[in-house]
Parts: structure tokens; C-alpha cells; sequence
């Protein structure tokens, strides 16, 4: 279960009166935050008859090199057979292994050769635990642990394939790779360039820190993202893209949200290319402003939607309260 079921979870459990103190989300495994911040990834198989050790025999990121032996702390640990029980929750029509064979496994680590390797997350109650920097391999399948149920404990259960566990691992490396590089540009407006195509990126968690670095250029950010916002191709990322505008550009974009609105309202009668994040996100930011000039425009959305998207005549309901209690005052 993903964060976001995991979210909607607790809060139905906490509707219900679920004990809060026990309802909390748990840092678990999740290959793209692993990913990001390891220094090396590696496939190793455990080698038996040592405590502790792990062979290399594949190096996705960092230098060690196949055929290297490893120390993993307390790795004996994570193949007890109660850590190596899988999960029967989620698994729709497929038959788990009751136990994993605990022999290879993915790890993400934080180190160098010469110093005692670390997990690349920490676990929220043993931060020197490699729980939720480890996957273990069996087969084709990958399995690691990761909070099912909130309140609930950490479980081993399958993640996906090896084939997509490594793709997305290389997707991130690759793009944390690009960030790097973006990052270091002298120039402000070098930077922004450079962190452009990664704001798209497929990998959430790169799109989330080049996005979360670009709003510190501030000005040289705002020409990225006009960019982006004239870029119909890549709509996905409007909503964030109208966030950051709005944040950075001060009371001057109320005039281009306001025609963000009206384009979304036009599509919106037409039944044509609308979208609903980003008509969401145009209005709430509206919000924030006290001049009546987005009045008309906003009046118009709530008319057309009133009766078929009650989320979004809300949001308008929300902007145009707060302009009535406001002078009507223009710039």
C-alpha cells in the first residue's frame, strides 16, 4: 500500500475511534527515497557461512566492484524466520511465499569502503537497522517492509518485480545524477535551465526536489515556469508550476491566474481538454488576493460547475466570500 492509501486509512480508522496514540505513519521501504539517498546500490547474495556478509554480484550505483564481500550490521537479524515471514495481506489472486529465503537481497547503502556501511533510510524506532534500506530477491519477486495497515506494524511483503524495482532504482539514480550537475550551475538563470526537464521527471522523487530547488532561484525561476505553463504537453505538472507562481511572482500573477481560470472555464463549456488540478489550483490561489479583478472569471466557473463538480464550485465559493468581504477596490 502506497503512502496515499495508507493516509486515507487512518484517517477512516481515526473516524472510527482508532486509539490515536497508536495510529501513526511508519517510515517503511520505498525504492525511490532509498534511492536517492544512497551513495551505492548493490545486488549481493549473503554469504552463509559468515555472519553478517554479503557478496556482490551486481553494483548499481557507487564503486564496489562484483565479487566484493561486505559487512551488513546486524543482518543476521533480518533472517530470523519471523523477519522472513511474508505478509498475507494484498496479495489478490497470488500465493506468497510463506518464507523468503533471506539469500539475496538489494541493499542501499550510505558509506565509502573504508567505513562502516549504514542503511541509506532509517527506520523511525532503530535508525542503525538496514529494515527499510533492504529488499530481499526471490526469483522474479522482490519483498521488503513496508506499514500494510495504519495503526499496524512493519510487514514483508512484495514490492514488485526485480525487473521494476531495478528499473525505477536506475531512473532515480539517473536523475539524482542530472540534479546533482543542475545544481551546481554558477548562475541562478544556468540552474533553472538545467532543473527544467527533471520537474517532469517520471521518478516522483526527483520531479519533488528539482521543483523544491527551482522556488529557491526565485526570478529566475518565474521564466521556468511561464514556460512550462504555456507548454501544453506538459499539463501534469501546471498545478505545481501555478503554486510556485503564485509564491514566488507576488500580486502580479493575479492577472495570469485569472486567465488560467478562464481558459479552464471555456474548456470546461466545451467539454474539451479541461482539467480539473489545475482549475483547482488557479482558484485557491486567488484566495490570497484582495482585488475584485478575478471576480467575473471566477463567478463564471462557479455557474458552470455548480451542479457537476461540487469540489470545484466550493473552491470558487471559498475565493468569492473573501472578496465580499473586501472593498472593491481594482488596481
Amino acid at each position: 500500500m502506497g503512502f496515499a492509501g495508507r493516509f486515507l486509512a487512518a484517517v477512516v480508522l481515526s473516524c472510527v475511534g482508532a486509539g490515536s496514540a497508536h495510529a501513526a505513519l511508519r517510515t517503511d521501504f520505498e525504492v525511490s527515497r532509498c534511492s536517492w539517498e544512497a551513495t551505492h546500490v548493490v545486488v549481493a547474495n549473503v554469504v552463509l557461512d559468515e555472519v553478517d556478509k554479503v557478496e556482490v554480484v551486481e553494483s548499481w550505483a557507487g564503486d564496489l566492484a562484483v565479487g566484493t564481500q561486505i559487512g551488513i550490521k546486524r543482518l543476521h537479524e533480518l533472517r530470523t524466520e519471523e523477519n522472513r515471514t511474508v505478509s498475507t495481506w494484498h496479495h489478490g489472486n497470488e500465493k506468497p511465499p510463506r518464507l523468503v529465503s533471506a539469500k539475496r537481497a538489494i541493499l542501499y547503502l550510505v558509506g565509502a569502503r573504508s567505513a562502516e556501511w549504514r542503511p541509506a533510510m532509517k527506520a523511525d524506532d532503530d535508525q542503525s537497522s538496514f529494515q527499510i534500506s533492504l529488499a530481499w530477491v526471490e526469483g522474479e519477486d522482490v519483498f521488503a517492509f513496508q506499514q500494510i495497515m495504519n495503526p499496524g506494524p512493519l510487514e514483508l511483503t512484495k514490492v514488485g518485480t526485480f525487473a521494476d524495482v531495478k528499473k525505477e532504482t536506475l531512473r532515480v539514480l539517473e536523475g539524482k545524477a542530472a540534479f546533482v550537475k543542475a545544481v551546481a550551475a554558477e548562475k541562478p538563470e544556468e540552474r533553472a535551465s538545467a532543473l527544467e526537464p527533471l520537474l517532469s521527471s517520471d521518478a516522483w522523487i526527483v520531479s519533488w526536489k528539482a521543483w523544491e530547488e527551482l522556488e529557491k532561484l526565485e526570478g529566475a525561476a518565474l521564466s521556468v515556469v511561464r514556460a512550462i505553463l504555456k507548454d501544453s504537453a506538459r499539463v501534469a505538472v501546471h498545478a505545481r508550476a501555478i503554486a510556485v507562481l503564485s509564491r514566488l511572482g507576488g500580486v502580479e500573477v493575479e492577472a495570469e491566474l485569472t486567465k488560467i481560470v478562464e481558459s479552464e472555464t471555456a474548456a470546461l463549456r466545451e467539454k474539451k481538454d479541461f482539467h480539473e488540478d489545475v482549475a483547482l489550483a488557479a482558484v485557491g490561489r486567488l484566495y490570497r488576493f484582495h482585488t475584485h479583478d478575478c471576480e467575473a472569471a471566477v463567478v463564471a466557473l462557479r455557474d458552470l460547475c455548480a451542479t457537476s463538480n461540487e469540489k470545484l464550485a466550493l473552491a470558487c465559493d471559498r475565493v468569492l466570500q473573501h472578496l465580499a468581504c473586501s472593498p472593491k477596490l481594482r488596481r
